[in-house]
Formats: C-alpha cells, sequence, structure tokens
C-alpha cells in the first residue's frame, strides 16, 4: 500500500496519476455490458430492448455494492494516509467479506423477482422473456461482481489505480472473446444469443475474483503484521457500514427514481426504450470519465485528511474537478459532431436510430454539469461524508428529475426527447448544488478512527 506524496510532486501530476487509471477501468467495467448490447444487437430490436432493460436491472442490485466500496475507499485512504498499513488492510478484507456474505443474499432475492421486475415495466412478452433469462444468468456470477467492486475499491483508496484497471482489461477481453462464441456460436461453439451474453459477462466476473484473491493473498504474505490484517475487526466493520450506509440509502434513493424514470421511458414503447437503451450505452462511457476523476478526488481527498494536510485535500478536489469538466467537455463536443456514427455502431432500424442520435445530441449538452457532480460528491465520500452525496440525490431524484422527466416527456407530449431534456436540467442543478455542499465544508469535519 502506497501514501501519496503530497508534498514532492505536483498536484497536478498526483490527479492524473489517480486519474488515469481509475478512468480507464471505468470504462472498462461499462465496456462489459457496453459489448454484450453492441453484440445482442445483431440480433433485433427486441433483444436491445430486453437485455438493455435488464443490464438496468443488475445496474441497481450492483449499486448497493458500490457504497461498501465507499466504506472500503475511505478507511483504507484515511489508514494509509495516515500511514498505518495494517488497519488499512484489516479495513479492506474485512469489507471485503461483508460483501460476499450480503451478495449471495441479495442475488438469490433479486433471482427469485426478476420476472416481477419485467411485469412493472409493462414490456411485450418476448422483452420479458428474454431479458429474464440474460437477467438470471448474470445473477449466478453477482457475488464475484460485488467482490470485484469492494477489492478494487480497497487498492484505489490505497493509492493503486493501475492494478485494479490492468484485471478490468483483461476482465474484458475476456467478455468479448467469450460473447462471440457463446452469442453468435462459431464452430464448435452453442449459438445462445442472449443468454450466453449472460454466461460471457458472468464468467468474466470470476476471472476478475480469482485474479484479485491471487493479489490480495500474495500482498498479505508479504506485508507487515498480516496476523492482523487477517482479523476480524468489529469496530471497523462499524466504520466501514457507518459511512457506507447513507451511501446504500443514497442508491437506493437514485434507484427506486431510476426505475420510477425508467417506467415512463418503457411507456413510450420499444422503439423509444430501445433507442434510449443505445443513447445510454454510448453516454455510459463519458460517465465512466466523470466516476473515475470522483474516485480520484476520493483517495486524494482520503489521503489528504489522513495526512492532516486539509487545505491540499480541498485543493485537490477542485482542480480534479476543473479538469473532470475540460474532459468531459470534450466527449460531449464529440457527441454533437459524431452522433451518426456512433449510434451506427448497433446497426438499429430506422426508426430507433434517429431517436437514438437525437438523444445524444442532448446529452452532449449536460457533460459538464455531470462531471462537476461526481467529481465533488467523490471527494466527499472519500472524506467519508456520506450525507451530503445522499442529501443530493434524494433532492435532485424526485424534485428534479422525475417531475421534470413527466412534465417534458407526458404532459408536453415531447416522448424521448422529453425524457433526455429533463435529465439535462436534473444534472444542471445538481452541479450547482454539489458545489455550494462542497463549499460548506461538512466533509472536513468527519473523524474515522
Amino acid at each position: 500500500m502506497e501514501r501519496l506524496d503530497f508534498e514532492g510532486k505536483p498536484l497536478t501530476y498526483l490527479i492524473f496519476q489517480l486519474a488515469w487509471p481509475a478512468l480507464l477501468e471505468n470504462m472498462l467495467h461499462t465496456m462489459v455490458f457496453f459489448v454484450d448490447m453492441l453484440m445482442v444487437a445483431r440480433l433485433g430490436t427486441v433483444a436491445i430492448a430486453s437485455v438493455g432493460l435488464g443490464g438496468a436491472m443488475i445496474f441497481v442490485v450492483t449499486s448497493i455494492f458500490q457504497a461498501l466500496s465507499v466504506g472500503a475507499t475511505a478507511t483504507v485512504a484515511r489508514f494509509v494516509g495516515a500511514r498505518n498499513y495494517e488497519k488499512a488492510g484489516r479495513s479492506a478484507l474485512n469489507a471485503i467479506a461483508l460483501s460476499i456474505a450480503i451478495g449471495v443474499f441479495v442475488a438469490l432475492f433479486m433471482y427469485l423477482f426478476t420476472p416481477l421486475f419485467f411485469g412493472f415495466f409493462g414490456v411485450s412478452p418476448l422483452v420479458k422473456k428474454l431479458g429474464t433469462i440474460y437477467v438470471r444468468t448474470v445473477l449466478l456470477f453477482a457475488p464475484f461482481r460485488f467482490f470485484l467492486f469492494v477489492a478494487g475499491a480497497s487498492m484505489r483508496g490505497a493509492g493503486d489505480t493501475r492494478t485494479p484497471m490492468k484485471i478490468t482489461f483483461v476482465m474484458n477481453s475476456f467478455n468479448i472473446l467469450m460473447n462471440y462464441l457463446l452469442i453468435f456460436g462459431p464452430g464448435p461453439f452453442p449459438r445462445l444469443e442472449v443468454l450466453g451474453a449472460g454466461i460471457a459477462t458472468g464468467s468474466s466476473f470470476v476471472l476478475g475474483m480469482v485474479i484479485y484473491t491471487v493479489l490480495l493473498w500474495r500482498m498479505i504474505l508479504k506485508g507487515p503484521g498480516r496476523g492482523g490484517i487477517l482479523r476480524f475487526d468489529r469496530e471497523l466493520l462499524f466504520h466501514i457500514v457507518k459511512i457506507s450506509t447513507p451511501t446504500a440509502l443514497e442508491q437506493l434513493v437514485l434507484r427506486l427514481g431510476f426505475v420510477v424514470f425508467l417506467r415512463i421511458v418503457t411507456s413510450l414503447g420499444t422503439i423509444a426504450l430501445a433507442a434510449h437503451e443505445i443513447a445510454v450505452r454510448i453516454e455510459s462511457m463519458s460517465f465512466m470519465l466523470g466516476i473515475g476523476f470522483g474516485t480520484a478526488a476520493a483517495t486524494l481527498v482520503g489521503q489528504g485528511l489522513g495526512a492532516e494536510l486539509q487545505e491540499i485535500a480541498e485543493k485537490s478536489a477542485w482542480r480534479t474537478a476543473f479538469f473532470s469538466m475540460v474532459v468531459m467537455t470534450l466527449i460531449g463536443m464529440f457527441f454533437v459532431l459524431f452522433p451518426e456514427a456512433l449510434v451506427s455502431l448497433f446497426s438499429p432500424g430506422k426508426a430507433v436510430g434517429e431517436m437514438a442520435v437525437l438523444c445524444i445530441i442532448v446529452a452532449a449538452f449536460e457533460q459538464p454539469s455531470i462531471a462537476l457532480t461526481m467529481t465533488l460528491t467523490g471527494g466527499m465520500r472519500g472524506a467519508g461524508d456520506t450525507v451530503s452525496p445522499l442529501f443530493l440525490s434524494f433532492l435532485g431524484t424526485f424534485a428534479f428529475r422525475i417531475p421534470l422527466v413527466y412534465l417534458f416527456a407526458i404532459t408536453f407530449k415531447l416522448g424521448i426527447f422529453g425524457v433526455w431534456l429533463g435529465t439535462i436540467s436534473d444534472w444542471g442543478l445538481r452541479g450547482i448544488i454539489s458545489a455550494v455542499l462542497f463549499k460548506r465544508g461538512r466533509w472536513k469535519k468527519i473523524e474515522i478512527r
């Protein structure tokens, strides 16, 4: 585990030292489901809608475990900043064990209720059937993915963003190969179509978990006080859960709002749903840039506070937010200039393609506010302040997004354009409020022992 050298290296260097591997890793995580969508798109509009909606359900489930990863990042970063490496390692392993225990229960629960999820959205019987097959297949491997979230977050909290990136790259390469072999069935391989996409994705999670396990075990054997690292620590788990609980509530709020939001989208029909899912998959690549910069901000703020360098911790968050906004604005310009080329990757029908192009152009204008929000809330979480992001998510979801999307899409009858117009408005307001919350500085007062 490595403590960042705040005094020996320029701050901008440290930001990009942490950010670029985190950016690439998050983009690679997104690529797992992006590739699924890209390949099943060759099977038609129904396959796009079913896998897209199924991926949204899996996203709802895995978001819960992003909460645990936030607790792991904050505690590991703080202890590494304070040079308490034994406690940092113990925090990581306790968080991983907790994620596996909860993951098995949640995956089983969601497996049983998958058909009800698709029934709620009122999709066609075929979309429901194919989507249920895809989701249930991936859920069989879900505990492995939860392990990945927390293990990767622990390494990033320690300042190592490159190893998680490399592991995710290996997983992605394996997923692409298995997708091709199991979806289309060349040579001796069976043509499993949507089922094959689920198996390929799930098996990539298993591969990632195996690699993480080997690396973490080697770190334990080489590290000081390994007996102490392996010990169950009730107090540390309490701190991890305490930090993670507001984030878990935040994710619950977000996902409940997301379900209502998605219900509005599905009410517009299968073609609109397919177009929306294509646009979401394309925009998700820029989304991951924001999350990557947020990860860098979390590590810098956490370790900065652990080293009792509060001014540098604050400065690092604002500077990271600036770079994030610049990069994501450039991505937005790319969306405006080449929307047709991006959408054509999915080979959609004419009606689906035209709608998706419109969505991508609209999405370009929300990139700066997404960047600001994700980076500053990442910094707050890295300090252990998960209450402020919870407040922002609740406000944004139920006071901004859902009312505005319903107003534009349904009341004003703007359809899928109204959905994305409401989303832009939501992100703009969240960006302003996140800046105000960070400036107020509640995150500076959080203590982690």
